[in-house]
């Protein structure tokens, strides 16, 4: 139940947000959480084209802010841009006392499991969570067809995939059609 509080408001806001090229800016950065809390490390803003992170410990009686819009520049480069969103995840997992290595791991699965698919997706947030008992990363991704982001540049759908830290185990996943 945990983790459905934690994933249906990211699919819920990404998916009845709206999408344009202007960069956009949501929050402002907050204090690095203490690595035994459930901390969300994400991509903030967009400002000359490179992914800002924010870390923020997550709060349940806190409106949880929503990624911002990918603009159409670098959501028609995905493939490039899914490494640069990675590294910036990953590097705000291990300045906030993660296990970013894991998520490092995880970030590289998920890349593997998409393309294949077909989907152009880039990794937006990871939160560091107990699922079951387990400590797990539920990340975030903006997704589209390929095809589709070459035509339109826009990433309107989201994912959320969640895997225990220790062993990699998927242990849910939520989509946006």
């Amino acid at each position: 139940m945990h983790l459905i509080k934690i994933l249906m408001p990211l699919t819920v806001l990404v998916c009845f947000s709206t999408f344009g090229d202007e960069a956009h800016t949501n929050n402002a950065a907050a204090p690095v959480a203490s690595p035994d809390k459930d901390t969300r490390v994400w991509i903030s803003s967009f400002p000359s084209g490179r992914p800002i992170m924010v870390t923020t410990d997550h709060r349940e009686d806190h409106p949880r802010p929503c990624t911002p819009e990918i603009p159409t520049s670098m959501a028609r480069q995905w493939q490039s841009n899914y490494a640069v969103f990675s590294e910036h995840l990953v590097s705000a997992a291990e300045k906030a006392h993660l296990d970013s290595a894991s998520l490092a791991k995880i970030l590289s699965v998920i890349r593997s499991r998409e393309e294949k698919a077909g989907l152009a997706i880039l990794p937006v947030e990871a939160h560091s969570t107990n699922v079951k008992g387990e400590l797990a990363w539920v990340v975030g991704l903006r997704w589209e067809m390929k095809d589709s982001v070459q035509r339109h540049g826009d990433m309107g759908h989201v994912r959320s995939w969640a895997f225990t830290q220790q062993t990699l185990e998927l242990v849910d996943f939520q989509t946006c059609d």
